[in-house]
């Protein structure tokens, strides 16, 4: 048997809009998502002309004006239409061809997927006696039952190792650069080798449209045998629900002594640390994570001993897991003070 289409588009009807009919569709995707657009039938007979130009065999599209529409009312003449626009799409979505076209999931209302949700390591498996392992992955893309036109085709997870361990010998040499692909509610399996000490992950959700704004993250490789299994710690989250907003993010120019807030690898969370070197050609931003100071209380510094993990590692963090830190409440209680306080401000001024 056929396998089932990924795409379902049915007319639910028809509406004058000024002196022109236009056609509603509802579209149904197989990842869950679906949405309504609406389209005049000469805008659909344009993107069949262009899809004619480069794929064979296309259904007949439905006829402009017949003889027998001559003589039937304007309401009739959509209905007929209607039938014949929803033979057509059904015809269309058994396409693979077709639907790889951009035009077509464009002129259907749709969109390039968003940054995905989340992404949790499942486990860590031993293949056979070797050294080799497989990362799995869950993916969760950004989607939602209605109203969602941002549909996905595929997951794709690109490996890199970071760049400080390829001077180190051969380490990565096999899985650096490669992409990873599954279906959206199918784990990424992902094969290292044996070298791999590090790697730099970048997941990104796939349509006819193109791909999402990657989401990156460092994933350390277990080299004991008790490491391998089952984990259940979520690993990173979009940036944009992290609070930082890209477009401000890049017009935000970091310097070193800067103080920061940045994801540690080794648990995916964020922490306090201050700027020692940035490496734009890299990507690289390298951090001295902060550690509490004797006699200061400043009860929203983050640090990384302070959750049990090793300061002295994961210290080069990828430039988009770096966001410019508020001020110390003790900083921010300063400010305040001369702020709202006259008096003060006037000492601080002498």
């Amino acid at each position: 048997t056929a396998d089932r289409s990924p795409l379902e588009v049915i007319c639910i009807g028809f509406s004058t809009v000024g002196i022109h009919t236009e056609y509603r569709f509802r579209v149904a995707h197989s990842c869950g998502c679906s949405w309504k657009v609406q389209r005049r039938y000469s805008t659909l007979r344009v993107l069949h002309d262009e899809l004619a130009n480069v794929i064979a065999g296309l259904p007949a599209f439905p006829e402009r004006v017949s003889l027998a529409q001559h003589i039937t009312s304007d309401r009739d003449v959509a209905m007929q239409r209607a039938v014949g626009l929803q033979r057509y799409f059904h015809i269309l979505a058994q396409r693979g061809d077709v639907l790889s076209q951009a035009s077509v999931l464009r002129e259907l209302g749709g969109e390039r997927p968003d940054i995905v949700s989340s992404v949790r390591i499942l486990r860590w498996e031993k293949v056979g006696s070797t050294q080799q392992k497989v990362l799995e992955l869950d993916v969760t893309p950004s989607l939602s039952p209605e109203g969602c036109n941002k549909p996905v085709d595929r997951i794709e997870v690109q490996v890199n190792v970071p760049f400080w361990l390829h001077s180190g010998g051969p380490h990565g040499k096999t899985s650096d650069g490669a992409v990873f692909v599954s279906t959206v509610g199918q784990p990424v399996r992902i094969e290292t080798s044996p070298g791999d000490l590090e790697l730099e992950l970048h997941v990104r959700t796939w349509n006819a449209m193109g791909g999402s704004a990657p989401l990156s993250l460092r994933v350390p490789v277990p080299n004991q045998e008790g490491a391998l299994g089952a984990c259940q710690h979520v690993m990173a989250e979009p940036v944009s629900q992290l609070g930082l907003e890209p477009a401000h993010w890049g017009q935000t120019r970091l310097m070193a002594g800067n103080r920061v807030e940045a994801i540690w690898a080794g648990d995916g969370k964020w922490y306090h640390g201050v700027v020692r070197r940035i490496d734009e050609p890299k990507g690289w931003i390298i951090v001295d994570w902060l550690r509490p100071r004797p006699l200061e209380n400043e009860d929203d510094l983050r640090c990384v001993c302070e959750s049990g993990g090793d300061d002295t590692a994961h210290r080069q963090v990828l430039a988009a897991h770096v966001r410019p830190a508020c001020p110390p409440s003790s900083a921010r209680t300063a400010a305040r003070r001369l702020a709202e306080d006259p008096q003060c401000r006037r000492h601080e001024s002498i």
